[in-house]
């Protein structure tokens, strides 16, 4: 887990206390990296929404504010998964879809 640069977390003013700025530098840039949480995720996803002009980063399909979504380009758990503006994509939702594992369910021993 990051660690949080608290002087610059509190001046952003963030609404959900798991948001914060972290201590490390997003590379190839010189600011710090953005972890955002709950209603802080907005701002970003209508930044990234704009700047894409709501075109997929895949297909290049319009994915409209309903139906597209924000997509980390570096993603999991880790420090890598940040969301700076160059981390995030706007995508319609089959694209989106396709770069996470999806979790096939089956009843208790149906597995093969």
């Amino acid at each position: 887990m990051p660690k949080a640069d608290r002087a610059l977390t509190l001046a952003m003013k963030f609404q959900n206390p798991k948001s914060f700025i972290g201590n490390r530098i997003h590379p190839g840039t010189s600011h710090q990296c953005a972890y955002l949480r709950g209603k802080d995720v907005g701002p970003a996803r209508l930044a990234i929404y704009e700047r894409d002009k709501g075109l997929c980063k895949y297909c290049g399909r319009f994915a409209d504010w309903d139906d597209g979504e924000m997509h980390h380009l570096e993603g999991g758990l880790g420090l890598q998964r940040c969301s700076c503006a160059e981390n995030l994509a706007w995508t319609c939702g089959p694209c989106h879809r396709k770069h996470h594992v999806q979790v096939q369910w089956t009843r208790k021993g149906e597995a093969a």
